[in-house]
Parts: structure tokens; sequence; C-alpha cells
């Protein structure tokens, strides 16, 4: 199937929900029927670890990849793919292992300020390098047992898709 194409699944009862049913939407037994849409290919595959030597003090943006979709706006809400790591190359997190995308909303506080200003101008099918000082990140305090006080971060983040 090719980006704009359309699809008729039919999905016999053994493959569906079979002699449970779905409650009172789907009778037991039945076939399903689904019409699908292929809107959007994205590419989702999982990035290197970055060799980064340092993080400085100020927030640091390199675009791996330019998208050519709509830009990220205050207030936006984002799906996105990312890998958390820490200057060493230690991944404390990343959204590629638990096989879905992070949704979250961009300048409004909702994320690390690092986030909050570095996905700011991103386009949509782009990839984006984010080295976030400590300040931006969790500062003095720490998050976890992974992130210590005081401890830069980096990020690749690749920018799905904008919801408005």
């Amino acid at each position: 199937m090719r980006e704009g194409g359309r699809r008729l699944l039919i999905i016999p009862p053994n493959l569906g929900y079979g002699a449970a049913g779905a409650g009172s939407a789907v009778p037991a037994n039945a076939t399903l029927l689904f019409a699908v849409d292929l809107v959007q290919i994205v590419n989702v595959s999982v990035p290197a670890i970055p060799s980064v030597s340092a993080v400085g003090t100020d927030l640091e943006v390199e675009d791996l990849l330019v998208g050519d979709g709509e830009a990220v706006e205050p207030g936006d809400t984002v799906s996105v793919h990312y890998l958390g790591s820490l200057v060493d190359g230690t991944v404390f997190d990343t959204s590629w292992s638990r096989g879905r995308p992070f949704t979250t909303q961009i300048g409004v506080g909702m994320v690390i300020q690092g986030w909050d200003q570095g996905i700011i101008g991103m386009r949509e099918g782009g990839r984006r390098l984010l080295k976030v000082p400590s300040d931006l990140a969790y500062g003095e305090t720490g998050a976890g047992s992974s992130i210590g006080p005081d401890t830069p971060l980096v990020f690749v983040v690749d920018l799905l898709r904008i919801q408005g």
C-alpha cells in the first residue's frame, strides 16, 4: 500500500474477537470490516547514540534532518520519538523501546526547559539533536537514579506530528 492508498480489511471471527465479541459494539463471531487509509509514512528508525564530548552552558540545537512539514510553535501538541542520554552515551530513556511515540505540549512547562526551547521551530519529519545544560534539564535535583544533580543531557528527537 502507498501513501494516499485505501485498503479494505476483512477480519474473520477467529482473528478478531471470536466467540467473546466485544461488549455491545461487536457481537460474538462477527466478521470485522476496516477501511484503512494510509495517510503518511513516517521514518521511525532508531538513531545511533550521539557522540558528544561536552555540553556547554547554553542550549545547543542541531538539525540532523530538516523536516518538510509545519514548524512547531509554542503551545503546539507534538508526537515525537526520542532518545535521551548522558554525555557519556548512557541511554536513560527512549520512546522507541516502548514502541510508541511520546505526545506532549511544547512551550508551556510540560517538559524540561531544554525541550520547551529546543523543539520550537522544528519541522514535522525532522530529526534534531539537543544538547541540554543541567539548568535547562533537571538542575540541582536530578531525576530518579539515572540522572544525577547538575547533569547535562543529550537528546535525539524525531518530530512525527504536530497536532496543533
